[in-house]
């Protein structure tokens, strides 16, 4: 039984993360920031 309360947890954790964690790789930190500041928009790259 304990096995299937970590499964269900871990599945929950995973669909989490897909969902509200952003794709961070190869943007600076400073863009991750703007990204939180600005409702969870990316800031347009600068040019």
């Amino acid at each position: 039984m304990t096995f299937w309360i970590y499964a269900g947890f871990a599945v929950l954790a995973i669909l989490f993360v897909w969902k509200f964690v952003p794709e961070t790789k190869e943007r600076p930190l400073e863009s991750v920031g703007a990204y939180w500041k600005n409702g969870r928009r990316w800031p347009e790259p600068a040019e």
